[in-house]
């Protein structure tokens, strides 16, 4: 089982991103001023554009802790609700009362729920479905296991 990550949030506005932007830019570029302008409301959209802006200028490129392929766990309640939990539960698909087995079909990192799972699931009548959902980096844990034994504290 991987170590849970911490994270620190750092405060920085828009505006200083510009500049730090501009400053990258060449002086003989055309229109560098509106280029920075253009770019920085375009990624104020979402906190995620500015934060990757922000790291990419320290060199830290965005990343998650799980690839394509990789088996993993997620709890019911960040998954679609689509699922009938009492029928999952009697199926055998719900680990240790919450935890849905999923495997990992897509990442777009330009999203804040990068991790595309798909899973099995039961509706709420009719036989079992697969689906694929798009969650938080944080839900999921990656495992080797069919079913791991030490969550940690922090699930």
């Amino acid at each position: 089982m991987e170590k849970i990550q911490t994270y620190v949030q750092v405060r920085v506005s828009a505006e200083q991103i510009e500049k730090r932007l501009l400053d990258c830019l060449d002086m003989h570029i055309p229109n560098r001023t509106l280029i920075a302008k253009v770019i920085i409301e375009n990624l104020t959209m979402t906190d995620l554009g500015l934060a990757q802006l922000y790291n990419a200028f320290s060199g830290i490129k965005p990343e998650v802790h799980v690839k394509i392929g990789d088996d993993v766990l997620v709890e019911y309640k960040n998954l679609s609700w689509r699922m009938n939990k009492p029928r999952m539960e009697e199926a055998g698909m719900i680990y240790k009362k919450k935890y849905v087995k999923g495997v990992v079909h897509d990442i777009d990192l330009r999203k804040t729920d990068s991790i595309g799972i798909q899973y099995t699931y039961m509706p709420d009548s009719g036989d079992a479905a697969t689906d694929t959902y798009f969650v938080d980096p944080s839900h999921v844990i990656k495992t080797t296991e069919e079913y791991p034994e030490d969550l940690g504290d922090g699930f």
